[in-house]
């Protein structure tokens, strides 16, 4: 796990009462053309829920990338989607990878998969805790976390864009108090 996401993680536990939280997914396949060219898509598609409402950062960790993206205002049960995209005649064994939290995408990086791709892909834990980081999915060089904080620590401006509560920012470390509260999508580079 990236140091960023660790750091955040420590910081939050403290502040964040532990609730749990169940991920029920389940796996679908597509089949289109693009461009003349038959592609395969893979897609888990899940539902966050919780006794109360969450907000939360998706976290795409590739080598020594880190992007991370805040999902939508708090909701009851918050979407999380992963997907698989490769040509379908198989070839070539690799995809690309990708993931989203709510309506806020992470970018796609590519994997090597082979053949199967949903046994390619390691699903995480069905359960985990608000305020603790998990791992959603790993594949290759590639994995994807959540951290999920409960609604009533952060507060959604005009823009539709959460942050947590200053009363709660000022005590965290710089780093982590601007990933939650400025911007809703970065990066950072080893």
């Amino acid at each position: 796990m990236h140091p960023l996401i660790e750091r955040a993680a420590a910081a939050l536990a403290a502040l964040v009462p532990a609730e749990t939280v169940e991920i029920r997914g389940a796996w679908s396949r597509a089949t289109r053309q693009v461009d003349g060219v038959d592609v395969v898509d893979a897609l888990w598609r899940a539902t966050v829920a919780c006794a109360q409402r969450l907000a939360g950062l998706a976290f795409l960790q590739a080598g020594s990338a880190l992007y991370w993206v805040k999902s939508p205002p708090a909701s009851a049960n918050l979407p999380f989607s992963l997907s698989l995209t490769t040509y379908a005649d198989r070839a070539i064994s690799s995809a690309t990878f990708a993931a989203a939290i709510g309506r806020s995408f992470l970018p796609g990086v590519p994997v090597r998969c082979g053949p199967d791709l949903e046994r390619a892909c390691t699903l995480g834990p069905e359960r985990a805790e608000t305020g603790r980081a998990f791992a959603v999915a790993e594949i290759d060089h590639a994995a994807v976390f959540a951290l999920l904080l409960p609604g009533a620590l952060v507060k959604t401006g005009r823009n539709r864009l959460w942050h947590l509560r200053d009363s709660h920012a000022a005590a965290l470390p710089a780093d982590v108090r601007e990933l939650l509260t400025r911007g809703r999508s970065g990066s950072v580079r080893d």
